[in-house]
């Protein structure tokens, strides 16, 4: 071999690689491109997300007096710490199951002017729009939250709180109704011992006196129920979205790009083996 060739095929060799840097380079950004316009004919979904925790005192309204008073004119030991966790979470736990109902979601549906609109414009029944649009909804009970995910950003967000709103007004139905039943039955009661002078009255080994007179003037002087029950405080607000949450573009580059790098090491083995034949 003479010194010219020796010198040469180390040259060849510095060319055939850049050759084939240059052709993976290459491969890596059209596969990224070609990932990047896939992406782009995707259509555009918008998620909008709550999160709950459990609601305090405050955000119970005057449920949480008369619920209290029912509990104190049952004669129970709790504490009032207790006594206020306890109504806590009963009224969250209510909301929670209004929250991941199907048939209480699917009533919203069926009644919502804006999902009524949407049957409109798509020339669809409104149970057929009802049932696409249930599956848009997600619940994560560990992580307490619900989305909603739709392919327009304000219609997202609107959907959703008018959702959380129809929930809580069920949730505070429910519990409003639960707490009058038991305080009806109760007043009953205290009324008659006190119309009979009913007196003491045995609490496991312990004999109680009772006031019930003046457990009736208390029952009769607390104020009705109001609608001020929030079964829940918000840990996150649902907010109308400023990005869309898919299709993820760099996502779809990205593997774009990797399918690229594939490609492009497939065809320089290709090359190489040819070369070396």
């Amino acid at each position: 071999m003479t010194e010219q060739q020796t010198t040469h095929q180390p040259r060849s060799r510095v060319a055939i690689f850049f050759r084939s840097l240059f052709l993976l380079i290459l491969f890596i950004i059209i596969g990224g491109g070609i990932g990047w316009g896939i992406a782009a004919t995707q259509p555009v979904q918008w998620k909008v997300t709550a999160k709950f925790e459990p609601p305090k005192v405050v955000n119970l309204g005057n449920y949480y007096d008369l619920a209290s008073t029912y509990l104190l004119l049952q004669g129970s030991s709790v504490s009032l710490e207790l006594v206020d966790k306890m109504l806590g979470d009963e009224s969250y736990s209510e909301f929670k199951r209004s929250l991941t109902s199907s048939d209480i979601l699917q009533q919203f549906l069926l009644q919502n002017e804006s999902v009524n609109k949407l049957a409109k414009d798509h020339k669809a029944s409104i149970e057929a729009m009802a049932q696409e649009l249930i599956g848009k909804f997600q619940f994560k009970e560990k992580e307490n939250t619900v989305s909603f995910l739709f392919d327009d950003a304000e219609l997202a967000f609107q959907i959703l709180n008018e959702y959380i709103q129809f929930v809580t007004i069920q949730t505070r139905s429910v519990l409003n109704g639960e707490l009058i039943a038991k305080w009806r039955v109760l007043f009953q009661q205290v009324k008659l011992a006190s119309e009979t002078n009913l007196g003491p009255i045995q609490q496991g080994t312990q004999v109680a006196q009772q006031d019930w007179s003046g457990k009736l003037t208390l029952m009769r002087s607390v104020q009705p129920l109001d609608d001020q029950l929030v079964p829940y405080r918000f840990v996150q607000s649902p907010m109308t979205p400023s990005s869309p949450y898919s299709p993820d573009k760099l996502l779809w580059a990205i593997i774009g790009a990797l399918g690229g790098l594939l490609f492009g090491l497939f065809v320089i083995s290709i090359s190489s083996f040819f070369r070396q034949r």
